[in-house]
């Protein structure tokens, strides 16, 4: 594989794999310029414009996979011909034979695969040219933003590299045009960051050759054009400089009206010499953001933002669900209150979870906001206590908000903290940070899911209010299968604005398909779908937590006792504690009593993912069987307990039990217990059935019968589930329908003797 050059970098290109023929095959895709594929250094003839378009779609998203539906609407739009699904197998055929030309008969093809419902192209993410843009533009902009200008102008070249010409330019695709714009505007930014960083280095001269052009191709680019101004002021070429400003701001004030010159105010004016302004580094806020009133007032009194007497240590941290919605919050907060922070909003991504990264270093957290405060790098204090004590110092009489987003430790963001009451710091993470509580008196503001009438209201931003309005049961029915979670509701809202045509009713049936909700609540950037950012929690576990996660995907219920769940993991109950409280830490589990413990459905379905990825089919059957063990001798010894004639008290033949049973020692144990567990009894039946545990299935059902009677209020009930129940193990398995048949008849009679 050849070496090649990205400015003062050399970058090799770890595109290598094992083709059908078992022979390392080097594989390069480019799609910033006309799409193009080198297999072993050497071109290959790319096809028709939509064979060229699927290789485009698929290379966005590699290495993940892209269900075929969502290739037939990328390419065909929302009205795709009849023909679409075998035009697509037909290109897919075709372009495994470009990229493994030689395959061995009858061997696999090993770079394009089929993926469930969808493709995948088993490459590393750097064989796509797209993607190393990015990358190195991602880390010339962390360079910038610590101060080492010679290191970010070196990435941000590298990043304008891999360009080619215009891209996906011969791919006329509905997501291409979307896609083209997004990567031009990218490439802009990053030309812009390129000429910051080289005139800090004081070559001006390369970045007057490089922008003559793009300025004149662009010229509402304020920030490109300022850019090119300063250059030449700093050559001394002061006349030019001033008639393309004169220039520059005729065509601006035309075009955009008075308010125009805001990029120009954050840094050097070249004609006045003013000082830069203070720093304004918040995310952009969503236009789309609901709800969360009584977050956003918390937020107001902890900073005394609303006048009151501040009650917080200058700090608070928002914790909650991956998904819940945290960094919108901070940053609309950061919008509201920017005015109380005139000498600057500081932010950093502290890198807590995420896509293949470790938590960013405290001291190297120092030193971005250190150069965002204006310290050079050369003057840049080495060392963590040096860098914290020079940024409380900085801080000290100042009026700053810094937001230090998805923290993962109170250790990481200690160092970053203020020590000025006049500076406030708002915290985002997945963990409650008890340590910032107790240590620094941070207050914490927990971020839940949204209220049911929030999360239709944000489904109707996005997807149009008067869908919802149309639908109302059917946005009910979205934003439930969406757990009430900001981002999955987002990602379902934008799915159905995407296609206005179709109803709301028809997003609503597909979601609820629980096995597939997680296929669905994806987006064009696989950094942020519902999958991937339950990954990054599930990846910050510790492998007993992980396991006992897994094992939770298992079982469908509403809600597992800690003894349930130590049983299914197969663990002690001391062990299944510790892995329970890391769990609900990193809110990936919820106590919803003491003692019992409810998984979000979207994360069970990820957490079944899981299990059946990195664990056999025999170990699922395993853990499926120890708790149906377990509940079966719960139910059993509970039926004896209780005083209501002979079938507690007949004998049958039991399977061989594979953990202890539930302690009940009396009546009143076996109510209570039967009670705290009645909401599973449907489901660990059917879970049997599914198993195809029959003996468990029936007995357990058997043995519920003289509970029934001592249920309250259950004549009220509509359709008992104990009756659906009947029904669905006779109905599954011909083996107990005898059964099934029996204790659907004792259902009925115990209905029928229920005290009113």
């Amino acid at each position: 594989m050849p070496t090649h050059s990205r400015g003062v970098t050399n970058v090799r290109i770890r595109s290598s794999v094992v083709s059908g023929e078992g022979v390392a095959v080097q594989v390069e895709i480019g799609v910033l310029g006309a799409v193009s594929v080198t297999v072993d250094g050497e071109p290959v003839p790319m096809g028709s414009p939509l064979q060229r378009a699927v290789l485009a779609a698929l290379a966005l998203r590699c290495p993940n996979a892209v269900p075929s539906a969502e290739l037939t609407t990328m390419l065909w739009g929302e009205n795709p011909p009849a023909s679409a699904k075998g035009n697509l197998q037909s290109y897919v055929a075709s372009l495994r034979r470009v990229l493994e030309p030689r395959p061995v008969r009858n061997q696999p093809f090993t770079i394009l695969l089929t993926m469930g419902a969808g493709y995948r192209l088993r490459l590393p993410a750097d064989a796509v040219d797209a993607h190393r843009f990015t990358a190195r533009a991602d880390a010339g902009a962390a360079l910038y933003t610590e101060g080492r200008y010679r290191a970010a102008a070196a990435e941000f070249k590298a990043a304008l590299d891999c360009w080619r010409g215009t891209a996906f330019e011969d791919v006329p695709c509905p997501f291409a045009r979307y896609q083209r714009e997004w990567y031009a505007e990218r490439r802009l930014d990053v030309l812009e960051s390129w000429s910051a960083a080289k005139l800090h280095l004081g070559q001006h001269e390369e970045v007057v050759e490089r922008l003559r052009r793009p300025v004149a191709e662009h010229p509402l680019r304020e920030r490109l054009t300022t850019s090119l101004i300063e250059a030449l002021t700093a050559g001394g070429r002061t006349a030019e400089a001033r008639d393309l400003c004169e220039r520059s701001e005729s065509l601006l004030a035309g075009t955009l009206g008075g308010d125009f010159a805001v990029s120009r105010k954050r840094g050097k004016d070249p004609a006045t010499g003013k000082k830069r302004a203070a720093p304004a580094q918040l995310p952009h806020d969503i236009g789309s953001f609901v709800g969360r009133a009584a977050e956003l007032a918390a937020l107001h009194r902890l900073a005394n933002t609303d006048g009151s007497p501040r009650p917080s240590q200058g700090a608070v941290v928002l914790h909650g669900d991956g998904g819940s919605g945290k960094t919108a919050l901070a940053t609309r907060f950061g919008s509201q209150a920017a005015a109380r922070f005139p000498d600057g909003q500081l932010y950093v991504d502290l890198r807590g979870v995420g896509p293949g990264q470790r938590p960013m270093a405290s001291e190297d957290a120092l030193a971005r906001l250190l150069g965002a405060l204006g310290v050079p790098a050369e003057k840049m204090p080495a060392g963590l206590e040096a860098r914290s004590g020079h940024l409380r110092t900085l801080l000290a009489d100042a009026r700053v908000l810094l937001v230090l987003d998805n923290a993962a430790t109170a250790a990481q963001v200690r160092p970053l903290l203020p020590g000025s009451d006049t500076c406030f710091a708002v915290v985002t993470s997945r963990n409650r940070l008890r340590g910032l509580s107790v240590a620094e008196g941070a207050a914490a503001v927990p971020v839940g899911v949204l209220g049911e009438r929030e999360a239709i209201e944000l489904l109707g931003a996005i997807a149009g209010e008067h869908r919802v309005e149309r639908e109302p049961e059917a946005a009910r029915v979205i934003v439930r299968a969406c757990g009430l979670l900001a981002l999955p509701v987002r990602i379902a809202a934008e799915r159905a604005a995407m296609r206005p045509r179709h109803t709301l009713a028809e997003l609503a049936a597909v979601l609820s398909v629980e096995d597939r909700r997680l296929d669905l609540l994806s987006a064009q950037d696989d950094h942020y779908t519902a999958r991937a950012v339950f990954s990054w929690s599930y990846a910050a576990l510790p492998p007993d937590a992980a396991r006992v996660f897994r094992v939770l995907g298992v079982f469908p219920g509403e809600s597992l006792s800690i003894e349930a769940i130590a049983t299914m993991a197969g663990s002690d109950l001391d062990a299944a504690r510790r892995a329970v409280r890391m769990l609900v830490s990193s809110h990936l589990l919820s106590e919803r009593l003491p003692g019992r413990y409810r998984i979000h459905g979207l994360l069970r379905s990820y957490a079944l993912e899981r299990f059946e990825s990195e664990e056999t089919a025999a170990q699922r059957i395993r853990a499926a069987r120890m708790l149906l063990d377990w509940y079966l001798q719960g139910i059993a010894l509970a039926a004896r307990l209780m005083p209501s004639g002979p079938l507690s008290r007949e004998p049958i033949e039991q399977p061989p039990f594979s953990v202890p049973p539930p302690e009940l020692h009396d009546h009143e144990a076996a109510i209570r217990w039967c009670e705290a567990e009645s909401a599973n009894f449907v489901q660990v039946i059917l879970l049997a059935a599914k198993f195809g545990f029959r003996v468990h299935a029936w007995q357990i059902a058997r043995f519920l019968v003289p509970f029934f009677p001592l249920r309250r209020g259950w004549r009220e009930r509509a359709d008992p589930p104990e009756v659906a129940v009947a029904g669905e193990v006779s109905g599954r398995h011909r083996e107990v329908t005898a059964a099934g048949a029996w204790l659907l008849d004792d259902v009925v009679h115990a209905q029928s003797n229920v005290p009113i």
